[in-house]
């Protein structure tokens, strides 16, 4: 009976046993259960606000008032306003507060040469959390059509008149200064081409610093133009690759020297044939011009289109036009539709020629209705001297850019180069 007893005992022991054990569990589960529970709830109350950078490419003929892009942004509480925290130039970018929308409200600082990229901070918020968004905005030169081209006879007048004259738009009216000339000269004691400045050029190119870089600062590039000089050699004429190679050589050396933008090619006053001069190639010209381009790959080479190098604008399968920037035709106060070298196309070519102190204004103002017309993507002038030509310039500006030309510098003599 005793025994009996006992062994009810344990098995009442056995079950309350696992009754507790069910128990515990339970309150662990239950325990556990809760804290995932509040971990949602923790995970349902948490702000979210995200928002990404923004990279923009704009050109610099933008006007006021543009839309450059949106800042966007999400959040799952609250609105989401917008406020620019900083810029690279205050009061140049706006920004919409309610929906991110960026606007240019400063047109007159955005300027592809002084200005290459401006840097907007935006705050991002909802009301409770903040965040930034960072705006990347590169300016680009406008892409302005036709190009203008003028010579500047430097033994008499000053390269910088060229940037006396702007468009309403306060862009120069012209786009590439030609210092004319240097000349290619005959050295008999190695018998060589040589390159050669006169005094006035080499003036020039000595006060790079005060007649060049003016230019250049306001987008104006500055070529050298050379031509012949009644010697041995012009470019048309030299015997082998390696002469053609050798003046190429001096080109570069010049281009680099006085911190220039490139060459023009100008074959005129070269007697080939006559006097002991060797008569042309076909292969003289297209070495020069591939040589060139090996050494100055990144500098611009035009061809004032004439002389006996306009004749051989191709060699070996390869063409000018492959190789050069601009051509021009060369002769005043006519207009050449026709007249490309071989492989240009038309928009790298100047079918008018205009002498600026000859030609008059409705040759010029013909010229430039034509050059439109036909797809032209530039237009030479030549011989700017130190009068004021701004109802010249105003007339062709208003016909070629649908904008007018003011004069924005006095007009300087030869030797004029203080501030």
């Amino acid at each position: 009976m005793r025994e009996k007893h006992l062994k009810n005992l344990g098995r009442i022991a056995m079950v309350l046993s696992l009754c507790c054990l069910f128990l515990s569990c339970d309150s662990s589960s239950d325990t556990a259960l809760k804290e995932e529970e509040s971990e949602m709830i923790e995970e349902e109350d948490e702000v979210l606000l995200t928002t990404s950078d923004l990279n923009i490419t704009i050109a610099d003929d933008i006007v006021n008032g543009a839309v450059l892009g949106q800042v966007t942004a999400t959040t799952n509480t609250g609105d989401i306003s917008y406020s620019i925290a900083s810029q690279t130039l205050d009061n140049t970018i706006a920004i919409n507060a309610n929906n991110g929308e960026l606007t240019l409200s400063n047109q007159d600082v955005i300027d592809a040469v002084q200005l290459s990229e401006i840097e907007v901070v935006v705050t991002v918020s909802n009301g409770i959390k903040d965040t930034t968004s960072n705006v990347s905005i590169k300016v680009t030169p406008a892409v302005k059509s036709p190009k203008t081209v003028m010579y500047v006879e430097v033994n008499s007048f000053n390269m910088l008149n060229v940037g006396a004259y702007e468009l309403d738009n306060g862009k120069p009216f012209f786009d590439y200064a030609m210092v004319f000339g240097a000349n290619i000269n005959y050295d008999a004691q190695n018998d060589r081409p040589l390159l050669f400045f006169n005094s006035n050029t080499q003036t020039v190119l000595d006060n790079s610093d005060l007649s060049i870089k003016p230019l250049q600062d306001k987008g104006i590039k500055v070529l050298l133009s050379i031509l012949g000089n009644r010697q041995r050699y012009g470019f048309a004429n030299f015997p082998d690759r390696e002469t053609a190679a050798d003046f190429a050589a001096q080109v570069a050396q010049a281009v680099e020297t006085y911190n220039l933008d490139g060459v023009d090619l100008d074959d005129e006053f070269v007697n080939y044939g006559d006097s002991g001069v060797p008569q042309s190639n076909e292969f003289s010209f297209m070495f020069l011009i591939e040589e060139l381009r090996r050494l100055m790959p990144d500098k611009l080479i035009t061809f004032y289109n004439i002389g006996e190098s306009s004749r051989f604008t191709s060699y070996n399968g390869v063409e000018a036009g492959s190789i050069l920037d601009y051509s021009w035709q060369p002769f005043y106060a006519l207009y050449n539709a026709s007249g490309l070298p071989e492989g240009l196309p038309t928009e790298k070519y100047s079918a008018s020629a205009i002498n600026i102190s000859v030609n008059p204004l409705a040759t010029a103002l013909d010229f430039a209705s034509r050059t439109k017309q036909d797809g032209f993507g530039a237009y030479m002038m030549y011989n700017l001297t130190d009068i004021d030509y701004t109802f010249y310039l105003n007339a062709v500006s208003e016909e070629l850019y649908d904008q007018g030309t003011v004069r924005s510098e006095r007009i300087r003599g030869k030797d004029d180069f203080e501030n």
